[in-house]
């Protein structure tokens, strides 16, 4: 099937909404970062809104078969991410007694690169890194 237009600008608002979290996170947590988890930060914002502004041009062609995933499953499992991205961005409101900032930091993170390897995957057409993605996202969800 077809990715259409309207299929990837949905992907693409995807990609900035998530990439607009993590600047806002930054900025909201600026004297609470180091400079590496500040610096790792940035680029997962900055990539992701990358793809989010190159995403409409690349991927009108691409079809789902093609990179072999199941479109349903697909925007399920980024609707997941994205509320689990969300609530991590909260960071006062999570961490208690049993967790420390810096692993919710971590947690932050992580979801993060994920989102960059799966706009990796679209942008190369390759199957085999949305599978590892996908596992990634199932293994902290």
């Amino acid at each position: 099937m077809q990715i259409s237009t309207d299929d990837a600008r949905g992907i693409a608002r995807r990609f900035r909404s998530i990439s607009d979290t993590f600047a806002t996170f930054q900025f909201t947590n600026w004297n609470t970062l180091s400079a590496v988890n500040s610096y790792k930060i940035e680029k997962i914002e900055s990539s992701l809104l990358k793809y989010s502004l190159s995403l409409i041009n690349q991927i009108i062609g691409v079809t789902m078969e093609e990179i072999d995933v199941d479109e349903f499953a697909f925007y399920q499992l980024m609707d997941e991410l994205e509320g689990y991205i969300d609530e991590r961005s909260e960071i006062d409101s999570l961490c208690d007694e049993d967790s420390s900032i810096d692993e919710m930091i971590d947690e932050f993170i992580n979801a993060g690169s994920i989102c960059v390897r799966i706009g990796d995957a679209f942008m190369t057409k390759n199957s085999s890194v949305i599978e590892f993605a996908v596992s990634d996202i199932y293994s902290i969800i």
